[in-house]
């Protein structure tokens, strides 16, 4: 088994990733994203309609961005690439359900996962939000789209 890197695609999901970072920056409060300086976030500044719309923008590009990432390692199969682009989706739509206030309860009760800080504070932290689902599939739509144009044009 030969290893197979497509500079192009991984260089175009380090773009989104960084899109997204750049979002979630500037327009998430200060409690999510408390490791940032105070004084490049504006999402008090922000109007709430735009706050809702830019909300779920960080979980669209996570799964786009990764899934361009991954799928440029795994050479010119597409249904391979499929798989990934499916994968992160699941990914995300997971730690979506384990904020939905009855899963997050129930987890954060399981001693294992209470003693982890990390799973702990994501939990509590979080917030549950259908939007954050839709815009994971949709990442994961639009990552196969573009692989699937790019697989095309190559053969």
């Amino acid at each position: 088994m030969e290893f197979h890197c497509a500079p192009r695609l991984f260089a175009f999901g380090i773009g989104w990733l960084l899109i997204g970072a750049l979002v979630y920056l500037t327009a998430r409060p200060r409690m999510t994203s408390a490791f940032f300086p105070e004084a490049i976030r504006i999402a008090a500044l922000m109007p709430h309609w735009l706050r809702s719309l830019l909300g779920p923008v960080p979980t669209f590009v996570h799964v786009l961005a990764f899934s361009m990432m991954s799928a440029a390692f795994v050479g010119r199969t597409y249904m391979r690439q499929l798989l990934l682009c499916a994968g992160w989706a699941a990914i995300e739509v997971v730690f979506e359900l384990a904020q939905y206030p009855p899963v997050r309860d129930r987890l954060l009760r399981a001693r294992p996962l209470a003693a982890m800080p990390f799973i702990s504070s994501y939990l509590t932290g979080g917030t549950f939000d259908y939007a954050d689902i839709l815009t994971a599939i949709l990442g994961a739509s639009l990552a196969g789209l573009f692989l699937r144009s790019t697989w095309s044009k190559s053969r």
